[in-house]
């Protein structure tokens, strides 16, 4: 399974600056329930999450940059068959990530991400 995540923030408090940060995760996704109607799984992914963002050095500086850092997620979900080809899929995962704080020291951030979106499947089931 590859899981690519996009987020921005339009500005950091105390600073001009936005927040972007953008994973790339790979691994296996194994089912645990496989119906017709309703497949549940779980999986457990590994890659790297890059943050461009700013933190305040001081009351009146700040430091700009990017960092990049190895991530993991471990999580699962379900897919609903709608019609034909056509479901919706409801996932939720555990994403550590590791990024610069003010003090300029690199610190670990527990993230939670819920995500649903339509799948449309190709090929036979």
């Amino acid at each position: 399974m590859a899981d690519f995540m996009f987020a921005r923030a339009s500005s950091v408090p105390g600073t001009g600056h936005s927040d972007k940060v953008l994973s790339g995760l790979f691994g296996p996704q194994f089912l645990l329930i496989d119906r017709r109607a309703q497949n549940v799984f779980v999986h457990a992914l590994a890659g790297v999450a890059v943050v461009d963002s700013a933190v305040l050095a001081s009351s009146t500086s700040e430091v700009t940059g990017y960092a990049t850092h190895f991530s993991y997620a471990l999580g699962g979900g379900t897919e609903l068959t709608l019609h034909g080809p056509f479901a919706v899929r409801f996932t939720g995962d555990y994403q550590r990530t590791k990024f610069v704080n003010s003090r300029l020291v690199s610190v670990p951030q527990n993230n939670l991400r819920v995500s649903a979106g339509l799948v449309v499947r190709f090929g036979s089931r």
